[in-house]
């Protein structure tokens, strides 16, 4: 908690899983969303920004498979 109000202008940020092949994960990126947007509502109807998550290539492949490119 801040002693002082939400800032005029002021931007919300929520970050998404969009890799994962987990169904749950589809619901709680909905969820984050949904509640970030109405909390921005709330405070100043507060600008959201979505930032899209995904896992970087694991080096262990890249060593295995030499003509793995990770940039496809």
């Amino acid at each position: 908690m801040k002693d002082q109000s939400w800032p005029e202008g002021g931007k919300a940020l929520v970050a998404v899983n969009l890799a994962s092949e987990e169904p749950y994960h589809n619901a709680l990126n909905e969820k984050l969303v949904k509640e970030t947007i109405e909390l921005a509502e709330q405070v100043n109807h507060t600008e959201v920004h979505l930032v899209g998550a995904y896992p970087v290539t694991p080096i262990n492949i890249a060593i295995e498979l030499p003509e793995f490119d990770p940039s496809v």
